[in-house]
């Protein structure tokens, strides 16, 4: 089984477990995933966005695409719902010891070429991206240019004045 990437779904890995046979999966969960009850995956992992305080437990296949998750105000506290869930997993947590800098590099080689001409911010760092050929604006950037156009003073669009 593979390791985990720096990041899932674009937040960085903290902690990581693969759920085995030394573990029991007890159901004790009320994580609902397309209204449907999440049942036992084959592991677990606890991400964090960067510049978010909760971390969050994300629940995994064997490639690491996270099924369903729940968000905690600690690591520890993630620990510990999972080990209600899956008794046994304590034991089983790694620590890959990813910084911030490498989960930040990871995610720019998976958007690459995907970012704001005017600002570089990825997908991931703004609320929508917009365009594509050879260039893209996101939003953050489309509301500093329409202030700065609204704030100056123009002819009307069409006179000679331009």
């Amino acid at each position: 089984m593979i390791n985990p990437p720096p990041a899932i779904d674009c937040a960085r890995v903290l902690h990581f477990a693969r759920v085995d046979a030394s573990v029991q999966y007890h159901g004790n969960t009320t994580l609902y995933v397309g209204g449907k009850l999440q049942g036992e995956v084959p592991c677990l992992a606890i991400c964090k966005y960067r510049d978010h305080d909760e971390v969050l437990l994300f629940h995994c296949d064997n490639n690491w695409n996270a099924q369903g998750v729940s968000a905690h105000a600690t690591a520890s506290e993630a620990m510990a719902r999972a080990e209600q869930m899956y008794d046994g997993i304590s034991k089983m947590w790694i620590d890959p010891k990813t910084s911030e800098e490498e989960a930040e590099r990871y995610l720019d080689t998976i958007f690459e070429g995907q970012v704001c001409t005017f600002c570089a911010k990825r997908p991931d760092q703004v609320r929508q991206l917009y365009g594509g050929g050879r260039g893209q604006i996101c939003d953050a950037c489309i509301e500093k240019f329409h202030k700065l156009l609204s704030e100056e003073t123009l002819p009307p669009f069409g006179s000679n004045d331009a």
